[in-house]
Formats: structure tokens, C-alpha cells, sequence
């Protein structure tokens, strides 16, 4: 219930954050999907129920993907 309710947070003057407790194969993938959206230009990273997800274009209408690998990361 809290998890879910972070989006409420995001708009407070002192930002408030709730992570997701991953797996260290799953932190170590966001990272390095995190990683790539600052630098690589992936569009954004995410994770929900302990999966990855990353977007590679800002279009609205482009599907997110699920990422399992490094390698699914195609930077």
C-alpha cells in the first residue's frame, strides 16, 4: 500500500523516495539501465514487481520493454 502511494510524494518541496527491495541481479540490471538513460539515451528505466523495464524513445505511443540481461539493453 505504501509502495503504491509514492507517486503522491513526488510532488513535495523535500522530495521523499520509495524503492522497490530488489534482488542484487535486478539492482545490478536498473543500474545499469538507470546508467543508460543518463548517458546512452534510453528514453527512461524503471522497475515494477522486481522487473526492469526501459523505454528507447520519448514517443508516447513506443511500448516499454521488459529487460532480463545486460545484453537486452541494446546500448
Amino acid at each position: 500500500m505504501i509502495y503504491n502511494a509514492r507517486c503522491v510524494l513526488k510532488g513535495l518541496q523535500s522530495p521523499v523516495f520509495i524503492n522497490e527491495d530488489l534482488t542484487p541481479t535486478a539492482a545490478s540490471l536498473f543500474h545499469l539501465a538507470r546508467k543508460g538513460v543518463k548517458e546512452k539515451g534510453l528514453a527512461s528505466a524503471w522497475t515494477m514487481s522486481g522487473r526492469v523495464y526501459v523505454k528507447y524513445s520519448l514517443d508516447p505511443d513506443a511500448k516499454p520493454c521488459r529487460i532480463k540481461t545486460a545484453d537486452d539493453l541494446l546500448l
